[in-house]
């Protein structure tokens, strides 16, 4: 093999032990049942949560339901972002005051059986959290597509990286229902 050969090889060596890195890093910051997650006050929120349609089949008929998509801090994990999805219903002041505490301008809330989540892979990369009604059954691909269908821009472009990707476009067209195509998982 000569030097280019090598070169190439290294440089794929790399990559490969670099996206391994990430992967790791990412699944290790997986929220995960017991984390704390500071969620900001609905009643004070402003214009970084994003509300959004949800719509999926269920029982043989189509459903949708408004959420409000936003990154929260998990203080378990060294405040790393998550990307949460708050049905309507839920995201007001006086319903997070009955299942979280207050602290300055964030819910502590506390990952249990009442949260949902979806991710890239069983490892947890790029794991994502849903509080609605579990009623609801809708894939975890349709809130990824949401990103895109609600034109909601930075946000959109901010979870577009989140889930590795430079732009909306490039997260619906390689994960959407390949890899987001599976039911949400319950916390236990």
């Amino acid at each position: 093999m000569g030097w280019k050969g090598r070169v190439s090889s290294a440089r794929s060596l790399t990559l490969h032990s670099l996206d391994l890195i990430f992967q790791t890093m990412s699944a290790a910051n997986a929220p995960v049942t017991g984390d704390v997650l500071l969620i900001p006050d609905p009643s004070t929120v402003g214009t970084s949560a994003k509300r959004v349609t949800i719509e999926w089949s269920q029982g043989w008929s189509t459903r949708t339901a408004e959420y409000y998509t936003f990154f929260a801090h998990n203080k378990s994990k060294n405040n790393a972002e998550v990307l949460i999805y708050v049905s309507a219903e839920k995201f007001t002041h006086d319903h997070f005051s009955g299942i979280a505490t207050l602290v300055g301008d964030n819910y502590e809330l506390t990952i249990d059986n009442k949260l949902q989540y979806g991710q890239k892979n069983k490892i947890g990369e790029q794991r994502f959290i849903v509080y609605h009604d579990k009623e609801r059954k809708p894939f975890q691909h349709r809130f990824i597509e949401s990103a895109a269908a609600n034109q909601l821009g930075n946000l959109a472009v901010h979870i577009a990286q989140y889930f590795g990707k430079p732009d909306v476009g490039s997260l619906v067209a390689t994960y959407g229902k390949a890899a987001f195509g599976d039911s949400l998982h319950d916390y236990n």
